[in-house]
């Protein structure tokens, strides 16, 4: 199913982040730790944290107590409020690099999905969202409708 909600494309964003080297199934297991201690997944919000905010967010063993992936998602929830500043939505932006529609393909196991397509790749005018956007975007926004399952992703759904 598509998503168009705000909200839930920031906390695909936020939990891809934490995702980037472990198993989609430690990240579900901390999705609900995630949602309170990431403000309910409000970019406003993740995006004003500071330094003692962090040194928290360090502390808590509920969630990926890493410092590079904290401040990726800070730094992401800036980007996130700029592209919707600058396109209206964050859907919107997304969407526009399929035309607004999921693309089907019939791939039957994630070792047949490139790393990169004309509409996922850099140099397209797309934002970065650190090293996980590209494959990110090209996942979330459809390209794996003809996978069962991609790690776990359907489940975040």
């Amino acid at each position: 199913m598509p998503v168009h909600d705000e909200h839930k494309w920031f906390e695909f964003l936020i939990l891809e982040g934490a995702q980037a080297g472990l198993s989609w199934d430690t990240i579900l297991r901390k999705r609900a730790r995630y949602r309170k201690v990431f403000d309910g997944f409000d970019p406003g919000k993740v995006a004003r944290y500071d330094k003692k905010k962090v040194r928290e967010l360090l502390r808590d063993a509920g969630i990926i107590r890493n410092r590079l992936k904290i401040h990726a998602a800070i730094g992401n929830a800036r980007a996130f409020l700029e592209v919707q500043n600058e396109f209206g939505t964050f859907d919107g932006y997304i969407w526009r690099f399929v035309g607004g529609t999921p693309k089907q393909n019939s791939w039957k196991t994630h070792k047949q999905v490139p790393a990169r397509t004309a509409e996922s790749g850099h140099g397209n005018g797309e934002r970065s969202f650190g090293e996980l956007f590209p494959i990110w975007r090209f996942v979330e926004v459809g390209v794996s409708a003809g996978l069962a399952c991609v790690e776990g992703r359907a489940r975040l759904r």
